[in-house]
């Protein structure tokens, strides 16, 4: 399907508008064009809207606050321009010949200053900042409490609601527990592994089929019952297992063989208790099955035959059935889970008058769905906003698309939907294709656009990506195809590097000996490669011969100008470390939380060591962490001597009394001068890393002291959010240094943002 170029000029300010654009097309261009009609001109025969009824929304708030400025400098640009000042903007140039000299442009004037002076008012928002905007602005019509406090971090409600489902449907059934157990699962676990499907209303859950899980551990019980009676034919099976020659020494060795019968003779001992098989046992206990037996066989030789491994391979094709249906209830179990967490957040919630960030969405979205209230709220919105640009738009999902589809399609408001339905597929960050090509039936074929230009990319490169793309079902869907685009003249800024590699440059990397990488070494690889074309580019920058070229002007390539995109923080840490062994710094923007850094665990056993000095163990646990700096023979020596053992007791005694007395932030500036701790850490490779790290955990636990009188309860809080390092904006990971470094970027966080070097 081949759309229309979007001209942000003549294009009509009505209706619902669906702009499709790729990267680098200009996307944020054409919402500042918009936007600056938009304040200007009629719509819908009627005076043009305030720049507090102009809503415009992203999804980032790094994102907001660029669009924010992005604006701003449009309307000082187009003043400028009406006041005779020529800038090269061939939009702003046409657009002022609408607005002739006298009493038009005098009022497009007034317009224009009156919209830059309140431009703190302007309505430009993240989804979540609209929608608290709403449900706050019209908390009658939503029928929502009008104090409801915002929390950027509910991970303590979330913990507390997993614990006791945990508790209700899991600690009741000793042997589930005891299987879970033997798992390693926990209810930290099924909290994470459900994470990403709450708060989606949509979803349709479909229960597995179950057959009867009792049943099934019945079987189980009367294999085991069957196979302990019997303890003639264990010995006499045993004996004939040990007297059978011919054995492949890999897989069934004498060793091998003696260590799986003991493992069964120690299950026997207590022939009345039904063993709970973890993988290990299970593992060795496979070996004895009678088709193990008979694969173990060299060639020539005969596997034995006894009653007892027929009885093995019964009793342990039952637990595999059992283990099987296990899993299926299990699977049943996490979909409850999921609702009733969902349900039981809700009511948590509405009792502690708090609200989250998934709660403004589904509660307006419930809201508007409201047979009772929902068409008022409607309305109600659609007088606050006039006309919405939605910025980012592939990245809504079927609750976002309905409140813009009730608050303004529904309402006869001009709605303009930007954005890259290529990137639509990308569901985990919360995209949803069919939201988006359920909004495209939305708009008529006539107001679908393009933006057919690309403005940030080379012409070679652009070339390149038109010829991958252009085949048949690029994306698989139909309903999603590949939108051909030219380059700019001048597509802004251009690296220019004296070496001879094409635009577009696929690196193969070759496998080790005859056998393909696997995903770490792979992984490993990727990243020296990167670094090795980073270190690369930054020697030519060092020799003028790799540039920065923008505006005719000349300057050299700086490691600021790259960021290295990665899929998750360990990808980043391995980049990082490629770059610092070439001597290229760098510097990760991360949404990863403070508490899951390795710090944040060190300042607990620091805690936990001040909070009980009596305890000598505690202490040595503190002692081996970054902060006390010691190596292995220093500590050993500390240990071992009595006077420097009891030197350190002392020092952690008096960091517990000053914590008492004076507070923790007191207690921790005394440990950091004491032990030298900025002197030691700011030479390593991380070292600022680490520091910024500390600080921003002591801050946050000095905020946390002024609600958490005391020891104990602070280091609770501690414990549980290194425990769930999963939290709000606050504990966000810092940047430690200045932009002159390259940056490490998850793709996550990168939403939005563009760099001019990826």
């Amino acid at each position: 399907m081949s759309l229309q170029v979007l001209n942000a000029l003549e294009c009509p300010l009505a209706g619902v508008n669906l702009i499709e654009a790729s990267a680098g097309t200009g996307k944020t261009w054409t919402i500042a064009a918009l936007y600056l009609r938009l304040l200007l001109e009629e719509v819908n025969g009627e005076a043009p809207p305030g720049i507090d009824s102009l809503l415009v929304v992203t999804y980032t708030k790094a994102a907001t606050a660029e669009l924010r400025e992005r604006l701003r400098q449009q309307l000082s640009d187009f003043l400028e321009v009406l006041q005779g000042k020529q800038v090269g903007n061939d939009f702003l140039q046409a657009l002022a010949q609408r607005f002739a000299p006298g009493a038009a442009r005098d009022l497009a004037e007034q317009r224009l200053l009156a919209a830059i002076t309140g431009f703190d008012g302007a309505a430009i928002y993240t989804i979540h900042g609209f929608c608290q905007r709403v449900l706050t602005d019209a908390a009658f019509e939503s029928g929502q409490t009008f104090a409801a406090e915002l929390v950027s971090d509910d991970d303590r409600l979330l913990v507390e609601v997993v614990d006791d489902f945990w508790r209700r449907r899991v600690v009741t059934s000793p042997l589930l527990s005891q299987v879970l157990a033997e798992a390693g699962e926990t209810p930290d676990g099924w909290l994470a592994e459900i994470r990403p499907w709450l708060a989606k209303p949509y979803l349709q859950m479909v229960m597995p089929a179950q057959r009867d899980l009792q049943q099934a551990l019945q079987l189980v019980e009367q294999c085991w019952q069957q196979l302990a009676a019997d303890a003639l034919v264990i010995q006499s099976g045993f004996d004939l297992l040990l007297a059978t020659e011919g054995f492949k020494a890999t897989s069934h060795s004498r060793a091998q063989l003696e260590s799986s019968m003991t493992e069964l003779q120690q299950w026997l001992a207590e022939p009345d208790s039904l063993p709970i098989l973890g993988r290990d046992a299970l593992k060795r206990l496979d070996k004895l099955r009678p088709e193990a037996l008979l694969k173990a066989m060299k060639k020539g030789f005969v596997a034995p035959e006894h009653l007892l491994f027929q009885r093995i391979g019964d009793w342990l094709a039952a637990w595999d059935g059992y283990l099987a249906q296990l899993q299926l209830s299990l699977a049943g179990l996490k979909l409850e889970l999921i609702a009733w967490v969902n349900e039981e957040l809700a009511r948590r919630r509405s009792q502690e008058r708090v609200r989250s960030f998934d709660d403004l969405l589904t509660e307006l979205g419930a809201a508007l769905a409201a047979a009772e209230g929902g068409a008022q709220l409607a309305a109600a919105v659609a007088r606050s906003f006039r006309v919405a640009l939605i910025d980012e738009f592939q990245d809504t999902d079927p609750i976002q698309y309905d409140i813009f589809r009730s608050c303004f399609a529904l309402q006869g408001r001009p709605l303009f939907l930007v954005g890259d339905p290529k990137q639509a597929i990308y569901s985990f960050r919360g995209a949803d294709i069919f939201a988006y090509l359920d909004a495209r039936q939305d708009a008529p074929a006539t107001q679908q656009y393009s933006l057919d230009t690309n403005r940030r990319s080379d012409a070679p490169l652009v070339e390149v990506v038109n010829q991958l793309f252009g085949r048949a079902r690029p994306f698989l869907l139909d309903a999603i195809s590949y939108q051909p685009v030219h380059a700019a003249p001048s597509s802004g800024a251009v690296l220019e590097v004296a070496d001879e590699d094409a635009a577009f440059t696929v690196l193969w990397q070759p496998p080790e000996g005859d056998k393909p990488q696997n995903k770490d070494s792979a992984a490993r690889a990727s990243a020296q490669g990167c670094a090795h074309e980073i270190a690369r580019l930054l020697t030519l920058a060092g020799q003028d011969r790799a540039a920065i070229i923008k505006g005719g002007q000349r300057r050299p390539l700086r490691g600021g100008d790259i960021a290295v995109l990665v899929s998750t923080h360990r990808q980043g840490e391995q980049m990082r470390q490629a770059l610092a062994e070439r001597g290229v710094a760098s510097v990760a923007l991360t949404q990863e939380s403070v508490f899951a850094s390795q710090e944040a665990a060190e300042l607990l056993a620091l805690l936990r060591a001040w909070a009980e000095p009596a305890s000598e163990s505690r202490l040595r646990a503190a002692l081996v962490t970054e902060l006390y700096g010691l190596d292995a023979a220093r500590l050993l020596a500390e240990v071992e001597d009595e006077s420097q053992w009891e030197a350190r007791l002392l020092a952690n005694a008096a960091d517990h009394q000053r914590w008492l007395e004076q507070g923790f932030m007191s207690a921790w500036r005394h440990f950091l001068a004491r032990e030298q701790l900025p002197l030691r850490l700011l030479p390593l490779p991380d070292g600022e890393r680490r520091l910024t790290n500390l600080s921003h955990l002591a801050e946050l636990l000095q905020s946390e002291s002024d609600s958490r009188h005391g020891m104990a309860p602070l280091l609770a809080w501690l414990e549980g959010r290194v425990a769930s390092p999963a939290g709000g904006e606050e504990a966000m990971l810092r940047l430690e240094s200045d932009a002159a470094l390259v940056k490490i970027v998850t793709i996550h966080t990168s939403k939005g943002l563009q760099y001019p070097i990826v």
